[in-house]
């Protein structure tokens, strides 16, 4: 069987590599290891004049790329094909713009679709975020003004589209997908994500924190500075604990959003506000060393449609603190502990007893590498084979 995956979103810069760039690339290695299908990949860059190519090789590597085709789209920009009046993008058929053929195409954000394409389709959703009745309190007016039409019209796209497969990250957004569309259950398979076991796993290195001036004891934050993740009940919950703790430390680190943004501002008039670390964009070392060491790893996240930080610092060894909503508690199992969002004295007190109870942490930890050594990318691609194979084979 002949499959192609539509590679674009990994044609960005490492500090903007998200879940989405973290799927799709450790999704193509794995498939292609795996050796069970004939594979080929997709992408555009009008004029080569961004230089995607070297974001493909880079990401993916010379020695997978070797044993694959390569489609690179120059004729148009994958920003040029899309079109607003129908959430989804091209007028000529997806073979025509880039050559590709193949049985099975797989895109992996369901967003940026084909409208015409000679082949079966099946297309990732990793969540509904802009549909959910909270959007308006944790986006800006222009996301909301774009991102909610635009999931809406591809939703709508899909519903016309019964020969389409989708994959889900979790059964929690396989639910959104049943409650915000008319998609009918038996096309969406849940296919859960996974962590690299090559970048996490359990490696204190207090040099190297050292030198990014952090020091234990320290709570840790990583993922966007944004409402939905509960940054402003870790703040609130830190004031409580903070006068129990005088050395802790609360280090927030990743992907860091303009210095004028609401986070900042309320990071501003924060009382402990020389207690916090900005670590701004850390690499696969730096991740690595900081959920090894952090004491407690916190995600109050009030909506993920997986959640793979959780799982990132489970297999480095962090106990993890994380809200009972959406798909967390399907990542987490019974390896971290839950709170309500929006809930600052529950996570106070939680942390607190982490901090307090050596054993506990412990307990929490072996969890946690009992847990994450369920997910897999091999597992993940597996799973992914058998969607193409359902996808064939209808008629």
């Amino acid at each position: 069987m002949k499959v192609n995956i539509e590679a674009q979103y990994i044609c960005v810069t490492k500090e903007n590599i998200r879940g989405i760039q973290t799927y799709t690339i450790n999704l193509i290695k794995s498939l292609v290891m795996r050796r069970k299908n004939d594979y080929s990949i997709s992408y555009f860059d009008l004029n080569k004049e961004r230089g995607n190519n070297k974001y493909i090789r880079e990401y993916i590597g010379n020695d997978v790329l070797r044993s694959i085709r390569e489609h690179e789209c120059n004729s148009t920009g994958f920003f040029e094909l899309q079109t607003n009046g129908e959430g989804v993008y091209g007028k000529s058929s997806y073979n025509d713009i880039t050559g590709a053929v193949a049985d099975v195409f797989h895109f992996v954000h369901f967003e940026t679709i084909p409208f015409e394409l000679n082949g079966k389709m099946v297309v990732t959703i990793h969540d509904l975020l802009p549909l959910l009745p909270k959007a308006h309190n944790w986006f800006d007016e222009s996301y909301l003004f774009h991102a909610p039409p635009n999931c809406a019209r591809s939703l709508k796209f899909l519903e016309k589209k019964p020969q389409t497969i989708i994959i889900a990250d979790s059964y929690s957004t396989k639910a959104d997908i049943m409650n915000y569309s008319g998609i009918k259950q038996e096309r969406v398979f849940v296919v859960p994500l996974a962590h690299d076991a090559t970048i996490h796993y359990p490696e204190k290195n207090q040099a190297l924190l050292k030198t990014m001036k952090i020091h234990s004891p320290f709570l840790l934050y990583l993922g966007e500075l944004d409402f939905r993740k509960g940054i402003v009940d870790i703040f609130d919950a830190f004031e409580v604990i903070k006068p129990n703790f005088p050395d802790l430390k609360l280090v927030l680190a990743g992907f860091l959003k303009t210095t004028t943004s609401p986070i900042h501002e309320k990071l501003s008039e924060f009382r402990y506000i020389n207690d916090v670390i900005l670590t701004g964009f850390v690499n696969n070392e730096q991740k690595r060393a900081l959920l090894s060491s952090a004491s407690v790893f916190l995600f109050p996240s009030e909506y993920e449609g997986f959640g793979l930080p959780v799982l990132e610092a489970m297999a480095c060894g962090s106990p993890v603190i994380t809200t009972n909503v959406s798909s967390l508690p399907e990542v987490g199992g019974n390896a971290v502990v839950y709170v309500s969002p929006n809930n600052p004295e529950q996570l106070a007190y939680e942390i607190e007893c982490l901090l307090n109870s050596e054993s506990l942490r412990n307990e929490y930890i072996q969890k946690g590498f009992k847990q994450s050594s369920k997910f897999s990318w091999d597992k993940t691609a597996q799973m992914t084979e058998e969607v193409y194979k359902t996808a064939h084979e209808q008629r």
